[in-house]
């Protein structure tokens, strides 16, 4: 069957560049992720600025 070969070829294809996407997306959340998480261990550091975000926190 030549149409059913070129549709599961196609088919093929998609979900590869399918996968590859997600790859990227998920690399790039990581990076984000790891970006975020080092600010907030940055702020931590600064003992002043960490009671301060607590108490921004419990006020809303």
């Amino acid at each position: 069957n030549e149409s059913g070969a070129t549709f599961s070829k196609f088919l093929n294809q998609e979900k590869a560049s399918y996968v590859a996407k997600a790859e990227e997306r998920k690399v790039e959340y990581n990076k984000l992720w790891m970006h975020t998480t080092r600010n907030l261990k940055k702020l931590a550091h600064c003992s002043s600025a960490y009671p301060q975000i607590f108490t921004i926190l419990e006020k809303k």
